[in-house]
């Protein structure tokens, strides 16, 4: 499939550009009913396109059997994808009239600019799910740098439309072709203008695009100006030694030991650990503080690590999946309780079927936490995105509104052992870096941890799947982007431009 090999990186990330006239190309030519089934179809084979390894993981991480795997993940698919691709195949149905005319790639395109916006935010600042913002089309272009540096004006949001543009040109050049050159009325469309003027219609802002990024993207420097070297540390611990109570406390001395080798002869002033470092609970465990306290003095480091928090209210406890700053002293000098938890992992919404229930010991089911300022370190103001939250762009936008000059990601990726799988993550969350021209450290249980530039390249990296560590320069920022500013208003305009086109198209059907 086009979407699994667009994904893939390197030069298959071109495949990208066609990948959606297969869809296009179909769903024209057939009645609305089952267009919106082949839609349906098309949102659970991508989904299952690039993100294969979810079946074999989610039974390995629920411990439960391969079928209900993949029943899980079937069902994801279709919740998660196959409805906006059904909404975006009835956009393209009621745009039809515009076909032939120039413009109509460009309202195409915004349609799918639309439904990408609404899969990845619609649930987002709810307490029941999320938002889906997994494999968007211009995330799988990172490896073209000058060409995604519009997502600092646009977010992601701009490149995607890059992509869809050129799908909607060819999908509606193929269309004029089989029709002869010429759309025949019984086809509800008029005489097709000349392609090589869609062509060029095209070629304007992917040229545009292509001389920002020039323009902005300076040459790499491994020590730029006002930079801090930071350190973080890769565990590539087994998922089944994390979140049970025989393993309370265990792993401490495997961080420390790494922090050491790390940081003892370059003495980096902030030292990174994943999400889920402490498999204990470090406000109530002084012996344990104590101990990471020794090797901070020795190092004269700060920590940011994650661990579970519970917080008692009354005859109840409160968990909490939290990150903390603790200076030399073992003193927690910050907290950041992860706002956006994923269902069935981190809780259970609702009533959720007994197949999805899983004993995690200490931390069996996470509570929401609440917007907190950045967390002040000897770096700078961090943003902190615990794992998944990095994949939302207007999470971390938020982030540096509120003056984060750096974002962390510490995340837990060792329930997804897949390789590629670890890729497409990182790919992702280095937008967040475009988007809002920040540094920004991921320290990964199995990796790859990662320390990104502003403008998406990775200045270190550990390898996926083997213990590490690693030292790089990080530069706090206080600048902000157009997208810092003023958000999510491309793909508000994209929404606003298929409304108009669809009202001109129902009027002009009328007269």
């Amino acid at each position: 499939m086009l979407f699994l090999g667009a994904f893939r990186g390197g030069l298959w990330s071109a495949l990208a550009w066609v990948a959606l006239v297969p869809l296009l190309w179909a769903v024209r030519r057939v009645t609305l009913p089952t267009a919106l089934g082949l839609a349906a179809l098309w949102g659970v084979l991508s989904g299952y396109a690039i993100a294969e390894p979810f079946p074999p993981s989610i039974s390995e991480y629920f411990e439960q059997p391969v079928w209900v795997g993949w029943a899980f993940a079937v069902g994801l698919f279709a919740v998660m994808a196959s409805p906006y691709y059904m909404l975006f195949v009835a956009l393209d149905r009621g745009l039809a009239a515009g076909r032939g005319r120039a413009w109509h790639p460009i309202v195409v395109a915004c349609a799918w600019i639309a439904v990408e916006w609404l899969r990845g935010r619609l649930f987002t600042e709810t307490i029941f799910f999320i938002g889906n913002p997994w494999g968007q089309l211009g995330a799988s272009q990172l490896a073209a740098l000058p060409l995604v540096q519009i997502a600092a004006w646009t977010g992601l949001y701009g490149p995607s439309f890059l992509v869809a543009l050129v799908n909607a040109v060819i999908a509606d050049a193929l269309e004029a072709r089989e029709h002869g050159g010429a759309y025949a009325p019984e086809h509800g469309g008029w005489q097709a203008r000349d392609a090589g003027a869609r062509f060029a219609l095209v070629a304007v802002p992917i040229v545009a695009s292509l001389a920002y990024g020039w323009s902005v993207v300076p040459p790499f420097d491994p020590e730029p100006p006002g930079a801090v070297r930071v350190a973080a540390v890769q565990p590539n611990l087994e998922l089944g030694v994390r979140w049970k109570r025989e393993y309370y406390g265990r792993n401490l001395e495997r961080h420390l030991r790494q922090s050491v080798e790390v940081a003892r002869e370059t003495r980096p002033p902030v030292i990174f650990w994943p999400e889920g470092s402490f498999t204990f609970f470090l406000e109530d465990e002084p012996a344990y503080r104590r101990t990471i306290a020794r090797t901070l003095a020795v190092l004269d480091a700060e920590l940011v690590a994650g661990g579970p928090a519970k917080e008692v209210e009354g005859e109840g406890a409160t968990l909490r999946n939290r990150v903390f700053v603790l200076d030399p002293r073992g003193t927690i000098r910050g907290r950041y309780d992860k706002e956006h938890l994923v269902p069935f992992s981190e809780y259970v919404p609702g009533r959720a079927p007994d197949p999805m229930r899983r004993d995690f010991g200490q931390a069996r089911a996470f509570v929401h936490g609440t917007r907190t300022a950045p967390l002040q370190t000897r770096a700078g103001r961090i943003g902190v995105l615990i794992c998944n939250e990095a994949l939302l762009s207007e999470v971390a936008a938020e982030r540096v509104r509120a003056g984060a000059q750096l974002l962390a990601n510490p995340s837990n990726d060792s329930w997804v052992a897949e390789e590629d799988f670890a890729r497409r993550m990182l790919e992702h969350v280095a937008f967040r870096s475009i988007e809002l021209r920040r540094w920004q450290v991921r320290a990964s249980t199995e990796g790859p941890s990662a320390v990104i530039d502003p403008f998406g390249r990775v200045t270190a990296a550990t390898p996926h799947g083997e213990a590490g560590t690693l030292l790089a320069a990080v530069v706090p920022r206080d600048d902000l982007t157009g997208y810092a500013r003023f958000g999510d208003w491309f793909p508000a305009l994209c929404v606003a431009i298929v409304g108009v086109a669809a009202v001109a198209l129902r009027r002009r059907a009328r007269d």
